[in-house]
């Protein structure tokens, strides 16, 4: 994935006879010390969903811990750094506007939202705690064995998105955590 992209493209693709593997990396390294010493009882990873293989059955899109290091302005090659623990999953039919966006606007296609389960929620909490494990982030892949999973989302490039790249989505599109703490 190259960090100046206005999209994170993420699963198996072939085109042109050449087949494409992409996961996406997400940075929220400022996360612990902008919650330092709260304890998060809830959250939600965003992305919107501006491109999808298909509309028509239900489908799962994934959160991974990020276990390797890396850098925000490095371009990656798959597989990328290290990820292991799922921590994240959306699942359902992906908006019938991501599938027509064959022009590739930046607002058009819809949100989808990831809860996290008790390992992410664990995860945060380390890192809003100051322990001392790594914050790496967050890996973003559907089934890599299955071309119809294959999406791309809108990237933290993306944060000022006009009404005319499609109307579903104004303004800051970008990947985003919502958290409920204490």
């Amino acid at each position: 994935a190259n960090y100046t992209s206005t999209r994170l493209p993420t699963g198996t693709v072939t085109q042109s006879g050449t087949t494409y593997d992409d996961i996406s990396f997400l940075d929220f390294s400022e996360f612990g010390s902008n919650l330092k010493a709260d304890h998060v009882t809830s959250a939600t990873l965003s992305l919107f969903d501006i491109w999808a293989y298909q509309c028509t059955y239900s489908e799962d899109m994934y959160a991974y811990r990020v276990t390797g290091s890396w850098k925000l302005h490095q371009s990656l090659t798959y597989p990328g750094p290290a990820y292991g623990t799922k921590l994240a999953q959306w699942t359902g039919v992906a908006s019938s506007k991501a599938c027509t966006n064959t022009s590739g606007l930046r607002g058009q296609g819809a949100w989808i939202h990831m809860p996290f389960n008790s390992s992410g929620l664990s995860l945060l909490n380390d890192w809003t705690g100051g322990t001392t494990t790594a914050n790496f982030g967050f890996a973003i892949a559907p089934s890599m064995t299955d071309e119809q999973m294959f999406k791309q989302f809108d990237s933290y490039q993306d944060g000022n998105v006009s009404t005319s790249q499609g109307g579903d989505c104004d303004g800051d599109c970008r990947p985003y955590l919502s958290v409920t703490y204490t």
